[in-house]
């Protein structure tokens, strides 16, 4: 007696679930493959110039930093 050969049954929203699952992954891999390849820049268009200032403000007179800058230092 020969045997049918049956596949295994799967419901529609499984398919769909991982039918999703794969087009976002690929989505996903390929959009940042773009952006590896094509390289992301980010332009800021104000002029910043940032100071670093180690005196305290006034109202701040009582906090000691010393630990602090010898560390950044």
């Amino acid at each position: 007696m020969i045997k049918k050969l049956s596949l295994p049954k799967a419901s529609l929203s499984s398919v769909r679930r991982i039918f999703l699952a794969v087009i976002f992954l690929a989505g996903g891999f390929l959009g940042g493959y773009i952006v590896g390849v094509n390289g992301y820049s980010a332009s800021i268009e104000k002029d910043v110039n940032v100071t670093i200032s180690r005196d305290l403000p006034p109202e701040r007179g009582e906090l000691d930093f010393a630990l602090f800058w010898r560390v950044w230092d």
